[in-house]
């Protein structure tokens, strides 16, 4: 399943925050990379805002994506744009062979060799220029020189047939004609007679049409016609010149700075899902984030609208993505209060690629739950003994593979009762516990408080008892040193949540809901199979279930590379949350 973030995207992965232990969520508790075959394994949980864990997320909403962090080729230049230039060889030029051909060249010279260039001469009709006579400024020159300029001058009709020439080729928004002429159109020198039959208007609106503009670079001076070469240049937006350096000027402020950005594909073992490619370009302190989209697989390309600074000052709009495997082409302008910029350095950009990753793998389980189970076995419990029996039967029969138990006796003093932690035997307790003695409650849960807080994992107690800590037999006094106050914090600052039982009547009631209640457990009074049930369904519930998830690096890793590990978590196609984790990967 391709899934897509509904948010924006992250900021470059230098200034990224790693998620960390916290209080709800998606969290990665234990992680590690193998270099011998690229794999991540990450250990996850969810934390609710209650408390507890959500631990029935389908695998398949659980999705692993990496981001990893390229070094860029930054190649800069000019904006592209078709250049057809047209030169007048007929007899009114004829003294100004030398200074036309010069021209020309220049013209080539100052051109950007980005750009899509045609030639053509005319005089009663317009020549366009064939391979080889155009293939090198060589060949241009010495075909230009072997001209004969004569003949009449068909100004208009030149122009309005060297618009067609724009119509080859690939298409481009920026197109120029540059007329080379004195503006004379004549049937002879020195006639009124016009030799076109095209009028100023008609190649006007032609090259209006196209988005031509015709820039004219003025020959000669007493009989040129400033009318007809201005006419021309004014009416599509364009200028007459009389120099080169005029001309590099119009281009100046013609053309936009470009820069191209190259990157080779990370994920080469991938080509199926979608490429989301950051670039983050940092202009003297303000950073513009531009994020483009790649669906590999339909080489479908998602371009974003301009992106700006803070402060509205620079602006890049990105033009163009080309992907030809393995690299990654993107091409972008830059702009500083609307107007043309210079293009960022290369060290003042970077760029992360990111990608969902497939296949993976899910497992899941639950961590241990530590239950100390403690069970009074002074004298006061003699009368009910057989009940406290039968109800840890119950419990027995109860327990999950992942709960731990930790059982234990007490009454004047706490003793572990042997036995197997998965498995709690009332015939083996019945055997080895008498009850007999004085009860040092208070004395007992603190230290067993103390003994559960150095275990590992999740926490409960579950106790069995009268809640009576007193002398039995004798001054019926406290046996305990410690006061009910000081297993009250005890409890809460560990928190260990302790859940009382007890069959007694006469039970000291207040103590024991006192312990249960402060800590964030239970009382049960003359406690049934319900009450069992409902123990465990209230420790389960805090249980932290755990998602384990094992996943490749899609692609070769040749270099020292940066990598950002991502699990995002969706629900109905829509994301609720995520975790990331940030590597760097040696080969």
């Amino acid at each position: 399943m391709n899934f897509k973030k509904t948010t924006v995207f992250f900021i470059v992965i230098f200034v990224l925050v790693l998620h960390s232990w916290c209080e709800t969520g998606l969290v990665i508790r234990k992680d590690s990379y193998n270099k011998s075959n690229n794999e991540f394994f990450q250990r996850l949980s969810y934390f609710q805002d209650n408390g507890g864990m959500k631990n029935d997320i389908p695998d398949n909403r659980l999705v692993p994506f990496i981001t990893a962090v390229v070094e860029p080729q930054l190649i800069e230049d000019r904006e592209p744009f078709k250049l057809v230039i047209l030169l007048d060889t007929s007899a009114s030029v004829k003294t100004e062979k030398e200074r036309s051909i010069g021209l020309f060249m220049d013209i080539l010279d100052k051109t950007p060799d980005n750009s899509v260039k045609a030639y053509a001469t005319f005089s009663n009709r317009m020549r366009v220029f064939k391979r080889p006579e155009s293939a090198e400024p060589e060949n241009i020159k010495e075909h230009l020189e072997k001209i004969d300029f004569k003949g009449p001058t068909a100004y208009f009709d030149s122009i309005y047939y060297a618009l067609d020439l724009f119509d080859e080729g690939a298409p481009l928004e920026k197109k120029l004609l540059v007329v080379v002429s004195d503006g004379i159109d004549e049937v002879n020198v020195g006639s009124a007679q016009l030799m076109s039959v095209y009028s100023m208007k008609d190649c006007i609106d032609k090259a209006n049409k196209k988005g031509v503009k015709c820039l004219t670079l003025a020959l000669g001076t007493e009989r040129r016609s400033e009318y007809n070469l201005k006419g021309i240049a004014e009416g599509t937006e364009a200028k007459m010149i009389t120099d080169t350096k005029s001309f590099s000027n119009f281009l100046e402020d013609m053309l936009r700075d470009r820069f191209t950005i190259i990157l080779d594909d990370p994920f080469l073992k991938d080509q199926l899902y979608t490429r989301e490619v950051n670039i983050s370009v940092n202009y003297k302190g303000d950073t513009l984030n531009i994020l483009s989209e790649i669906d590999m697989k339909n080489k479908d390309r998602k371009f974003p609208d301009d992106v700006f600074s803070v402060y509205k000052e620079y602006r890049i709009s990105l033009e163009d993505i080309i992907i030809d495997s393995p690299k990654i082409i993107l091409t972008a302008y830059a702009y500083r209060y609307g107007k043309n910029t210079n293009a960022p350095k290369v060290e003042d950009i970077k760029v992360s690629v990111r990608c969902q990753v497939s296949p993976y793998k899910v497992d899941r389980g639950k961590d241990p739950h530590n239950i100390a189970l403690l069970l009074d076995k002074s004298g006061s419990m003699e009368r009910l003994w057989d009940k406290y029996l039968e109800l840890i039967s119950v419990f027995n029969l109860k327990v999950q593979d992942n709960e731990r138990i930790h059982l234990y006796s007490f009454d004047s003093n706490l003793k572990r009762i042997p036995g197997n932690k998965f498995d709690v035997n009332p015939f083996l307790i019945r055997k080895n516990v008498i009850p007999k003695g004085s009860t040092a409650l208070f004395d007992s849960l603190f230290k067993e408080v103390l003994e559960l807080y150095s275990v590992k994992g999740q926490k409960s107690i579950l106790l069995l008892s009268d809640g009576i800590d007193q002398r039995y037999e004798m001054d019926k006094a406290p046996m305990s040193k410690k006061k009910l106050k000081d297993v009250k914090w005890a409890l809460k600052d560990s928190k260990i949540p302790l859940y009382a039982m007890t069959f007694h009547k006469e039970a000291n009631h207040f103590v024991l809901k006192q312990l249960s209640i402060y800590s964030g457990g239970k009382y049960f009074y003359s406690p049934t199979e319900k009450s069992i049930d409902e123990f465990f369904s209230s420790i389960r519930k805090s249980v932290s279930g755990y998602y384990d998830i094992t996943f490749s690096f899609p692609g070769f890793i040749l270099d020292e590379t940066k990598v950002m590990t991502e699990i995002l978590y969706f629900k109905d196609k829509e994301e609720q949350d995520s975790c990331s984790r940030l590597y760097t990967i040696n080969p």
